[in-house]
């Protein structure tokens, strides 16, 4: 109950919160349901198929959209989801807590400093990414603990792992070495533990083998995401700022993001994304090199 507080004063101060232009898993998500295509998440310029952001939030999106035909049913509902998703967090906190270090008490300290911190994000998947990997930390200690470790158990993490895996691939930096966590909790031999992670990853391919194959029906290539390169040069150029607003104020997503910059999504057209995304990291490896110190004062800053 605390944990929906903040979504309800945010609902009424929405400063911030939105569904606008700009956002590009909500443009990808408008796209669908108005003509059926998975593509054009940039206000500059109609690029064709995407595979800047992965499907599953901009899924969950066009659902609303489509399920609430009025603009303002759709927004409400999508605003309500992530009010829910936000009061699960810290509720779930003392689980993870107990399954960490045994005892409730750091969990309860970070459920309140989480409330604290509590912020609508309805155009991006960020809060979803969060409460799907607190799942499948606790899903899947349980399925080892109580189940053992056997071929149907890792299929089913497996599956969980891959869908997670649509959502946003940052998982990974949660999800592995969670599982290596429950290995070294529960003690289980080598043996035992390829025959849990052989059926995961299967599992966890299939789930993206539809996403993938059609990345590579379009370009020809085996992709999940393209917009790395993107971000990284934008972030890192003459003209970058610490932060994501100080970065729109300055005019420099204006210069170096497809987002605002019809030279750049002209670019990215001609090239196609995976190709875009190969050249841009170069950009900004070599801004990197030869801005050493700027370089550092921007992370630092981050």
């Amino acid at each position: 109950m605390a944990g929906l507080a903040p979504g309800i004063y945010q609902l009424y101060h929405p400063a911030g919160v939105g569904l606008g232009p700009g956002r590009e898993m909500v443009a990808i998500a408008r796209n669908l349901v108005q003509e059926g295509s998975y593509g054009d998440s940039f206000r500059s310029l109609k690029t064709g198929p995407t595979a800047m952001n992965p499907p599953l939030y901009p899924l969950f999106l066009a659902l609303c959209f489509g399920v609430f035909r009025n603009p303002i049913a759709a927004t409400i509902a999508i605003l309500a989801a992530n009010m829910i998703v936000n009061a699960l967090i810290p509720a779930l906190l003392p689980r993870i807590s107990v399954l960490l270090w045994g005892r409730a008490a750091p969990g309860i300290a970070g459920g309140v400093l989480s409330i604290l911190a509590s912020q609508l994000i309805p155009d991006w998947d960020a809060d979803y990414t969060q409460l799907g990997l607190m799942l499948f930390c606790l899903a899947t200690m349980l399925l080892i603990k109580n189940y053992r470790y056997g071929i149907w158990q890792g299929a089913v993490a497996g599956a969980a792992f891959g869908t997670l895996f649509l959502l946003s691939q940052v998982i990974l930096l949660v999800a592995l070495p969670w599982i290596g966590f429950v290995f070294l909790v529960q003690r289980i031999r080598p043996r035992d533990m390829l025959r849990f992670l052989i059926p995961l990853m299967v599992a966890a391919v299939l789930v993206n083998l539809p996403w993938v194959l059609r990345n590579y029906r379009i370009w020809g290539e085996f992709t999940t995401r393209t917009n790395f390169g993107m971000v990284l040069y934008s972030s890192n150029s003459d003209c970058a700022k610490p932060s994501v607003y100080e970065q729109l104020d300055s005019g420099c997503s204006e210069a170096t993001n497809p987002e605002m910059s019809v030279p750049e999504a002209t670019l990215l057209k001609s090239m196609g994304e995976p190709a875009y995304g190969r050249l841009k990291p170069q950009e900004a490896e070599a801004w990197i090199r030869s801005h050493p110190r700027r370089f550092l004062e921007l992370t630092l800053a981050r």
